[in-house]
This record gives structure tokens, sequence and C-alpha cells, in this order.
């Protein structure tokens, strides 16, 4: 099993060859589990910039499909829950409410 950075690491190879024309920021990673009580990993994918809309489902499969054999590769059979994000809506998440 990787240690988080790890998974970082490899989540972010992968984002940034299948999500061409997006700006990768950083990559989030820590342990969950799945509904069924399995070990997963919850992944965030952070972006910035305005070219949100090549966003594609075409890629967001290929990357989740990519980070699932490059992780797999490494020895960690761990699924990825995979969220993306960018820099601003984390910004807003952390502002308090007015």
């Amino acid at each position: 099993m990787l240690e988080m950075s790890e998974v970082s690491q490899v989540v972010a190879k992968v984002a940034s060859a299948t999500l061409s024309g997006v700006d990768l920021s950083r990559v989030v990673s820590e342990p969950t589990t799945t509904f069924d009580g399995d070990e997963a990993l919850h992944v965030t994918i952070v972006l910035r910039g305005t070219n949100l809309e090549r966003l594609t489902g075409h890629a967001a499969i290929d990357t989740l499909v990519g980070i699932v054999k490059s992780l797999q590769t490494s020895g960690d059979d761990r699924f990825p829950i995979i969220d993306y994000t960018t820099e601003e809506e984390l910004e807003q998440d952390d502002s308090p409410e007015s």
C-alpha cells in the first residue's frame, strides 16, 4: 500500500497526462472506506484557471482508469473516489459565511 504522498504523485502524473488543456494545481489524497467498509482512497484533484470546459466526461473516465491502473501497478489496490474542484471553490469553502 502506498503512502498518501505517493498516491498523490501517481494521481498527479496520470491527471497531467489525461487532462490536457486543464491546469492541474495539486492533488490531495486521504484514506477512506467504501459504502461496504473496504479500504479506499478519497482523491481531490484541484484545478486552476478557467479552462474547465475542457474537462469532459471522457477525460474524467480516462483519468479514473489511468489512476486505477497506475495505483495497481504500484501495488495499491484501493479504489480511488475522485472529486474535482478548483482553487477558487476551495477558497470559498474555507471562507466564513456572511
